[in-house]
C-alpha cells in the first residue's frame, strides 16, 4: 500500500510539474497517421469540419471524414510533387491542383468520388490555390508568374483574370509564391520570391531588388493591384485573421503583421523571434496563431496585433511541413518529413456541439474492464513532461505510461497501476 501511494504521490506530482511547463495551451494528440510512403505535405479543412485533405510528395491526395476515415485517394502518376487542396463553402466539392501534370487543377465531387471538371491552369508548376470564402472564385499562382482568378460556378472553372507578377528566378516548385483571399473576399494578397536582391553576411543589402507583398482590390469584378508593400525578405506562408483586420506574413527573417486602415494594410508590427516559418495558420477564433519552422512548431496568443508564445512542440529530428487549425476549432494539425500526420485536440474542442450540428449522436463510451492496448496510430491524452520531450500517456483508468514521439515508440518505465 505504501508502494502504491509513493508511486501514485510520484505520478501527480510528474502530471503537474509536467502541465505547467504548457500551462497557457496544452494539446494533446488525438491521432497520430502513419504508414506513408511518401511524406506528408499540405493539410486543409472543410469549412464545418466534415473532411479533411492531404497531400503528399509523392503527388499523391486523400481525403478522410472528421473520424479520420480514409474515403478518397489518388495518385498522379507524373513527377509533379505536391499538390494542394481546398474544399468549397458547402463541402460539396473538393478542388486541388496537380491532378494529371504539374500545370493543372481538378475539381472532386465528393458525393460519388468522381472527378467533374479538369482544367490546365499554369504552364508550370502550380504553387498554391485558394477558395473564396464565399465560395463564388478560385485564386491560383504559378512558377510561370501568373496569377490566375477563375468564377466556380454550375460545377465549372471559368478563367475571368490573369495577372502577370515577377518571380525571382530563386523560385522553384511548390515553393515559389502564396497566395490568400481576405475573409470578405474584397482583397487578394500576394507574396513569395519575388525579390533579385542580395545580401551580405550581416544582412546588409548589396544589390537587386527587394521582394515586396502585393495586395489587389476587387473592383468591378476585377482584382486590380492597389499597395505595393516593400519587404527585404522572401515571403514564405500569409494568413489572414479570421475578423479580416490583420493578414500576416512569414518571411526567412521575421513575422509580419499588417493592419488595414482607411482601406489600406499598413505594417503594424514585426517579431524577429519567429524566423522561418514555412507555414502559418489562425485558429478559426482569431485567437491563435500557429506557425512551423524545420522541426518545431509553435502556437501564439493574439492580442490585436501582438503575439505571445504558449505553446512550443519538437516533433521529430526532421521537418515539420505544414500546420493547420481544423475549421471547426477541434483540431491543429501537422504534417512532417517523418511520414506521419498529427491531429492535436485543442483545449475546450467543441467536438461534441459540432456533431450535433451536423445531425449526429455522440456514441457513449464503451465500458473497460482491462485497461486499453496502446495502438502509437491512435494515440490519446498526453501531457508534456518538464523536459518537454516525453509524455505521460493514459492507457486506463488507473494505468500510466511514458511515451516518447522523437523515437515513435514507448519508453522502457515502470507502470504506475492500482
Amino acid at each position: 500500500m505504501k508502494n502504491f501511494t509513493f508511486k501514485l504521490i510520484l505520478m501527480l506530482l510528474l502530471l503537474v510539474s509536467a502541465t505547467s511547463v504548457f500551462a497557457q495551451l496544452v494539446m494533446m494528440p488525438k491521432r497520430i497517421l502513419t504508414g506513408y510512403e511518401n511524406n506528408p505535405c499540405y493539410i486543409s479543412f472543410s469549412a464545418k469540419g466534415a473532411y479533411s485533405v492531404l497531400t503528399t510528395s509523392g503527388a499523391e491526395i486523400e481525403i478522410r471524414d472528421q473520424d479520420f476515415n480514409k474515403l478518397w485517394t489518388y495518385q498522379n502518376s507524373g513527377n509533379a510533387g505536391a499538390g494542394k487542396g481546398v474544399f468549397s463553402p458547402d463541402e460539396k466539392y473538393m478542388i486541388f491542383s496537380k491532378f494529371q501534370s504539374r500545370g493543372d487543377v481538378a475539381v472532386l465531387r465528393i458525393s460519388d468520388k468522381k472527378i467533374i471538371y479538369q482544367i490546365k491552369a499554369h504552364d508550370e508548376y502550380v504553387s498554391d490555390l485558394v477558395l473564396s470564402p464565399d465560395g463564388k472564385m478560385l485564386a491560383t499562382c504559378g512558377t510561370d508568374s501568373k496569377i490566375k482568378i477563375f468564377q466556380w460556378k454550375n460545377e465549372a472553372l471559368v478563367l475571368l483574370q490573369t495577372i502577370s507578377v515577377q518571380i525571382s528566378e530563386q523560385a522553384y516548385a511548390e515553393y515559389a509564391n502564396a497566395i490568400k483571399f481576405s475573409p470578405d473576399s474584397k482583397y487578394l494578397v500576394f507574396g513569395g520570391r519575388m525579390g533579385t536582391a542580395t545580401y551580405d553576411t550581416q544582412n546588409k543589402f548589396l544589390s537587386g531588388k527587394p521582394s515586396e507583398i502585393q495586395v489587389f482590390s476587387l473592383q468591378a469584378n476585377t482584382f486590380k493591384l492597389v499597395q505595393s508593400l516593400p519587404e527585404r525578405f522572401d515571403v514564405e506562408a500569409i494568413v489572414f485573421h479570421p475578423k479580416g483586420q490583420y493578414f500576416v506574413a512569414a518571411t526567412s527573417e521575421r513575422l509580419l503583421a499588417f493592419k488595414l486602415n482607411g482601406g489600406k494594410f499598413v505594417a503594424d508590427r514585426a517579431f524577429t523571434d519567429a524566423d522561418y516559418l514555412g507555414s502559418l495558420s489562425f485558429s478559426p477564433d482569431g485567437k491563435y496563431l500557429a506557425g512551423s519552422r524545420m522541426n518545431i512548431f509553435k502556437v501564439w496568443e493574439w492580442k490585436n496585433g501582438s503575439i505571445n508564445l504558449v505553446h512550443e512542440n519538437e516533433m521529430s529530428r526532421l521537418s515539420i511541413v505544414d500546420v493547420q487549425f481544423s475549421s471547426d476549432g477541434n483540431y491543429l494539425a501537422n504534417s512532417s518529413l517523418d511520414k506521419k500526420l498529427t491531429f492535436w485536440e485543442l483545449p475546450n474542442a467543441p467536438i461534441a456541439k459540432n456533431a450535433e450540428k451536423r445531425g449526429e449522436t455522440q456514441k457513449p463510451a464503451p465500458q473497460q474492464t482491462e485497461p486499453k492496448k496502446t495502438d502509437t496510430n491512435e494515440l490519446e491524452g498526453f501531457v508534456p513532461t518538464t523536459t518537454g520531450k516525453n509524455y505521460l500517456f493514459l492507457i486506463g483508468i488507473n494505468q500510466y505510461k511514458f511515451w516518447n514521439p522523437l523515437h515513435n515508440a514507448q519508453k522502457d518505465a515502470q507502470d504506475i497501476k492500482k
